[in-house]
């Protein structure tokens, strides 16, 4: 280790800065006025006080010539429907949500955390089932040799 290269740390050192020590700011309005507020500043967008604040509106496109009261409220997508599995046994199973990751479904449906194999299920009759009721069941593709 003899020749090893001389390693140096930098250490930050703290020291103390005199706050208010000193001159009196040439700046500094000395006039007195208790109710000032002082002048906007970089987060502060809405002006000089409450009796400028504007409150938010709702996003209206220019086309809107009704008012907010004769306005559609905007209804929520209905649920969609589940998915139905079917086993290579006969039982039925119906899912809300779930992921497929290599050959192992996943019910991700809440309270019912559980795994499938692909192996136990009859995919081709899932898939049937499925386009019958208007709901997609795709498999993801098989994974490409390098």
């Amino acid at each position: 280790m003899a020749n090893a290269p001389a390693v140096i740390y930098a250490v930050p050192v703290p020291y103390a800065v005199g706050v208010g020590v000193g001159a009196p700011d040439k700046n500094a309005d000395s006039s007195g006025d208790d109710d000032d507020q002082g002048g906007p500043t970089v987060f502060d967008r809405r002006g000089a006080g409450a009796a400028s604040y504007i409150p938010p509106v709702d996003d209206a496109s220019p086309l809107d010539s009704g008012d907010a009261a004769n306005a559609s409220v905007a209804v929520p997508d209905p649920p969609q429907e589940p998915t139905l599995l079917i086993f290579k046994d006969g039982r039925k199973l119906e899912l809300g949500n779930y992921a497929i990751i290599g050959q192992t479904l996943f019910d991700l449906s809440p309270g019912h955390v559980r795994k499938i194999a692909l192996a136990d299920l009859d995919l081709e009759a899932t898939r049937q089932k499925n386009d019958n009721r208007g709901i997609s069941f795709q498999m993801p593709p098989p994974p490409q040799a390098n």
